[in-house]
């Protein structure tokens, strides 16, 4: 056996070595496809989540462009807001 067949050998055990790593422990392993994979359904419910925000908060837009009542009853209780000849009363909490 020459010095030649030595070297290939060597070689070979080498990027036998580096692919096993790759496969088991580097980018692309088993560990890192399933942790990729659990950040993905874990960002696809935060989306389902944001989704479902954002299709509240539109309702609520459209009701304020549409319903002076909304508004009117948001200025009320936020702002403390009456409207002209109303009394408002404040009662003392006991």
């Amino acid at each position: 056996m020459g010095f030649g067949y030595r070297l290939v050998v060597i070689v070979l055990s080498f990027c036998i070595m580096g692919l096993q790593y790759r496969l088991w422990i580097g980018e692309g392993s088993r560990g890192h496809i399933h942790f990729l994979e659990s950040k993905t359904q874990q960002e696809k419910k935060e989306n389902v989540e944001k989704e479902f925000r954002n299709a509240s908060l539109q309702a609520e837009i459209a009701n304020l462009k549409e319903h002076t009542q909304a508004i009117e009853a948001i200025a009320r209780s936020d702002l403390g807001m009456i409207q002209d000849g109303e009394i408002l009363y404040i009662l003392p909490e006991n």
